[in-house]
């Protein structure tokens, strides 16, 4: 499949944008969001966030994947 450059270069934006929230949620998750713990809020689960982050982030490396395969 070939894509043109505007959306190509979109699709690479978009995925580092979500690589970007990924790591953030890690960071939270593993205890750099101190302040909730400090006030007793404990922290949100963001497991639903990060599963849907993680879903998109795989279709978009399938679509720039299937970009560099050869066609038939």
């Amino acid at each position: 499949m070939a894509l043109d450059p505007s959306t190509r270069d979109q699709l690479v934006e978009a995925r580092a944008r979500i690589a970007a929230q990924l790591e953030d949620i890690d960071f939270r998750v593993k205890g750099g969001a101190g302040w909730e713990r400090r006030q007793g809020m404990g922290l949100p689960d963001y497991a639903d966030v990060a599963a849907e982050l993680q879903d998109e982030l795989r279709e978009i490396n399938s679509i720039l994947d299937g970009e560099d395969e050869p066609h038939a």
